[in-house]
Protein backbone atom coordinates (compact mmCIF):
# COMPACT_ATOMS: atom_id res chain seq x y z
CA UNK A 1 0.00 0.00 0.00
CA UNK A 2 1.44 3.37 -0.92
CA UNK A 3 1.85 6.32 1.43
CA UNK A 4 -1.30 8.20 0.34
CA UNK A 5 -3.63 5.22 0.77
CA UNK A 6 -2.11 4.50 4.21
CA UNK A 7 -2.75 8.09 5.23
CA UNK A 8 -6.27 7.97 3.83
CA UNK A 9 -7.36 4.74 5.53
CA UNK A 10 -5.49 5.29 8.81
CA UNK A 11 -6.76 8.78 9.53
CA UNK A 12 -10.17 10.16 10.35
CA UNK A 13 -10.76 11.33 6.78
CA UNK A 14 -11.98 7.89 5.74
CA UNK A 15 -14.89 7.83 8.25
CA UNK A 16 -15.54 11.51 7.51
CA UNK A 17 -15.88 10.87 3.78
CA UNK A 18 -17.88 7.71 4.43
CA UNK A 19 -20.32 9.58 6.71
CA UNK A 20 -20.71 12.40 4.17
CA UNK A 21 -21.33 10.00 1.30
CA UNK A 22 -23.86 8.00 3.34
CA UNK A 23 -25.71 11.16 4.37
CA UNK A 24 -25.96 12.41 0.81
CA UNK A 25 -26.89 8.99 -0.64
CA UNK A 26 -29.64 8.48 1.93
CA UNK A 27 -30.80 12.03 1.37
CA UNK A 28 -31.24 11.35 -2.34
CA UNK A 29 -32.83 7.90 -1.97
CA UNK A 30 -35.29 8.52 0.87
CA UNK A 31 -38.75 10.03 0.41
CA UNK A 32 -38.93 13.81 0.59
CA UNK A 33 -40.62 13.98 4.00
CA UNK A 34 -38.07 11.71 5.66
CA UNK A 35 -35.25 13.44 3.78
CA UNK A 36 -36.34 16.79 5.25
CA UNK A 37 -36.23 15.34 8.78
CA UNK A 38 -32.80 13.83 8.18
CA UNK A 39 -31.64 17.05 6.57
CA UNK A 40 -32.58 18.99 9.69
CA UNK A 41 -31.17 16.28 11.96
CA UNK A 42 -27.83 15.85 10.19
CA UNK A 43 -27.24 19.13 8.37
CA UNK A 44 -28.95 21.68 10.63
CA UNK A 45 -27.04 24.49 12.28
CA UNK A 46 -26.54 22.70 15.63
CA UNK A 47 -27.13 19.14 14.50
CA UNK A 48 -25.48 15.89 15.51
CA UNK A 49 -24.33 15.23 11.96
CA UNK A 50 -22.61 18.59 11.77
CA UNK A 51 -20.77 17.96 15.04
CA UNK A 52 -19.84 14.44 13.94
CA UNK A 53 -18.47 15.62 10.59
CA UNK A 54 -16.63 18.52 12.26
CA UNK A 55 -14.95 16.25 14.79
CA UNK A 56 -13.94 13.72 12.12
CA UNK A 57 -12.65 16.50 9.87
CA UNK A 58 -10.62 18.00 12.74
CA UNK A 59 -9.17 14.60 13.68
CA UNK A 60 -8.19 14.00 10.07
CA UNK A 61 -6.15 17.20 9.96
CA UNK A 62 -4.79 16.66 13.48
CA UNK A 63 -2.98 13.53 12.35
CA UNK A 64 -1.30 15.31 9.45
CA UNK A 65 1.88 17.30 9.70
CA UNK A 66 2.82 19.90 7.12
CA UNK A 67 6.40 20.90 6.57
CA UNK A 68 5.63 23.44 3.89
CA UNK A 69 6.56 27.06 4.49
CA UNK A 70 3.70 28.19 2.24
CA UNK A 71 1.11 26.16 4.18
CA UNK A 72 2.42 27.44 7.51
CA UNK A 73 2.57 31.02 6.20
CA UNK A 74 -1.06 30.86 5.06
CA UNK A 75 -2.24 28.93 8.13
CA UNK A 76 -1.37 31.89 10.36
CA UNK A 77 -4.02 33.94 8.55
CA UNK A 78 -6.93 31.47 8.56
CA UNK A 79 -8.82 33.29 11.32
CA UNK A 80 -8.34 36.60 9.52
CA UNK A 81 -9.67 35.10 6.28
CA UNK A 82 -12.75 33.89 8.11
CA UNK A 83 -13.30 37.20 9.92
CA UNK A 84 -12.85 39.26 6.75
CA UNK A 85 -15.15 37.28 4.48
CA UNK A 86 -17.83 36.63 7.12
CA UNK A 87 -17.98 40.19 8.41
CA UNK A 88 -21.45 41.77 8.16
CA UNK A 89 -20.07 44.60 6.04
CA UNK A 90 -18.17 42.43 3.55
CA UNK A 91 -20.24 39.23 3.34
CA UNK A 92 -22.51 40.46 0.56
CA UNK A 93 -19.63 41.92 -1.44
CA UNK A 94 -17.38 38.88 -1.11
CA UNK A 95 -19.79 35.95 -1.32
CA UNK A 96 -23.43 36.45 -2.13
CA UNK A 97 -23.49 39.11 -4.84
CA UNK A 98 -20.51 37.84 -6.88
CA UNK A 99 -21.74 34.23 -6.76
CA UNK A 100 -25.26 35.29 -7.79
CA UNK A 101 -23.83 37.36 -10.63
CA UNK A 102 -21.68 34.44 -11.79
CA UNK A 103 -24.63 32.05 -11.70
CA UNK A 104 -26.75 34.38 -13.86
CA UNK A 105 -23.96 34.93 -16.40
CA UNK A 106 -22.59 31.38 -16.74
CA UNK A 107 -24.88 28.55 -17.88
CA UNK A 108 -22.39 25.67 -17.82
CA UNK A 109 -22.38 24.22 -14.26
CA UNK A 110 -18.82 22.88 -14.47
CA UNK A 111 -17.46 26.21 -15.69
CA UNK A 112 -19.53 27.94 -12.99
CA UNK A 113 -17.98 25.72 -10.32
CA UNK A 114 -14.48 26.46 -11.63
CA UNK A 115 -15.18 30.22 -11.63
CA UNK A 116 -16.59 30.06 -8.10
CA UNK A 117 -13.54 28.13 -6.88
CA UNK A 118 -11.20 30.66 -8.50
CA UNK A 119 -13.18 33.49 -6.94
CA UNK A 120 -13.00 31.80 -3.51
CA UNK A 121 -9.22 31.41 -3.92
CA UNK A 122 -9.00 35.09 -4.85
CA UNK A 123 -10.92 36.02 -1.68
CA UNK A 124 -8.53 33.91 0.42
CA UNK A 125 -5.45 35.45 -1.22
CA UNK A 126 -6.75 39.01 -0.72
CA UNK A 127 -7.68 38.26 2.89
CA UNK A 128 -4.25 36.78 3.60
CA UNK A 129 -2.67 39.88 2.05
CA UNK A 130 -4.77 42.16 4.28
CA UNK A 131 -3.78 40.12 7.34
CA UNK A 132 -0.09 40.21 6.45
CA UNK A 133 -0.27 44.00 6.00
CA UNK A 134 -1.99 44.26 9.41
CA UNK A 135 0.63 42.00 10.95
CA UNK A 136 3.45 44.10 9.47
CA UNK A 137 1.91 47.36 10.69
CA UNK A 138 1.37 45.91 14.17
CA UNK A 139 4.96 44.66 14.26
CA UNK A 140 6.28 48.09 13.26
CA UNK A 141 4.13 49.80 15.89
CA UNK A 142 5.40 47.37 18.52
CA UNK A 143 9.01 48.06 17.54
CA UNK A 144 8.35 51.82 17.69
CA UNK A 145 6.86 51.50 21.18
CA UNK A 146 9.80 49.37 22.27
CA UNK A 147 12.30 51.88 20.86
CA UNK A 148 10.48 54.75 22.57
CA UNK A 149 10.54 52.84 25.85
CA UNK A 150 14.25 52.07 25.48
CA UNK A 151 14.94 55.69 24.59
CA UNK A 152 13.13 56.91 27.73
CA UNK A 153 14.94 54.37 29.88
CA UNK A 154 18.32 55.32 28.40
CA UNK A 155 17.60 59.01 28.98
CA UNK A 156 16.59 58.40 32.57
CA UNK A 157 19.73 56.33 33.20
CA UNK A 158 21.93 59.02 31.61
CA UNK A 159 20.24 61.82 33.57
CA UNK A 160 20.55 59.89 36.82
CA UNK A 161 24.25 59.22 36.15
CA UNK A 162 24.82 62.88 35.28
CA UNK A 163 22.97 64.12 38.34
CA UNK A 164 24.98 61.76 40.59
CA UNK A 165 28.31 63.04 39.25
CA UNK A 166 27.52 66.68 40.07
Amino acid sequence: MNQISKLFFNCAFFPYILVCVLFFVFYEILPIRLAKVLNHFFFGYNSIGLYLMSILFFLGFKQMSFKSNLVNYCAKSVLAVYLIHECIFTRDATIYKPFEALSTIIDNPIFLLICQLLFAILIVIISIGIDKIRENLYFRARIERMLMYMSRECKSIIYSKLSNTH
